[in-house]
């Protein structure tokens, strides 16, 4: 198989992989506020699945072959969630709508050009196919994508992303720097 083949049919996959994140994610409703909802089985396969396509990717492609499907992924991630498109052209918007939806921190040194995003503190990564304790650190990667492909979307310029801190990485929250390219 030749290398663009192999990354079209990896993309393919990790639209859905991000599909069956999104799938897997959505609200599942109705339990009495002190009763913790029993997970799907399928959270469990799928995360144990996705784990194993990972460690697979891994032994087959070289680190920069990795990240750099990795981050596609990542950015069909990004592309697939609508409501980042309405903020085109309107980043104090999505800063706002990103503490909002996730409460996510954000510093906006305009001078700079420098955004920082920072989750709150938790313990597991908040993509639901991830689990935490057992897939590399390079999967941070995907969120590099995501980030890259979002604040490219919102400020309409190229940007760089930087992790600074990352639960899968050992970290107690996620923290990104994005640079803004001139």
């Amino acid at each position: 198989m030749k290398r663009k083949e192999f990354l079209n049919s990896i993309c393919l996959s990790g639209a859905c992989a991000c599909s069956a994140s999104m799938l897997l994610a959505q609200d599942t409703g109705s339990a009495a506020e002190n009763e913790k909802p029993k997970e799907d089985w399928r959270i469990g396969f799928s995360k144990t699945r996705y784990t194993k396509l990972m460690e697979i990717l891994q032994s087959k492609l070289t680190e920069e072959e990795f990240s750099e499907i990795i981050q596609l992924l990542g950015r069909a991630c990004s592309a697939s969630i609508g409501f980042i498109q309405t903020y085109a052209g309107d980043p104090d918007g999505y800063l706002k709508e990103l503490k909002r939806r996730w409460n996510e921190n954000s510093v906006y040194d305009r001078e700079n050009g420098v955004i920082t995003v920072s989750s709150e503190e938790r313990t597991e990564c908040v993509c639901p196919l991830i689990d935490t304790a057992k897939v590399s650190h390079k999967v941070c990667d995907c969120s590099l994508g995501w980030q890259k492909q979002t604040f490219e979307t919102v400020l309409g310029k190229k940007v760089d992303v930087e992790i600074k801190e990352s639960i899968i990485r050992g970290g107690k929250k996620c923290t990104f720097e994005i640079r803004i390219l001139a």
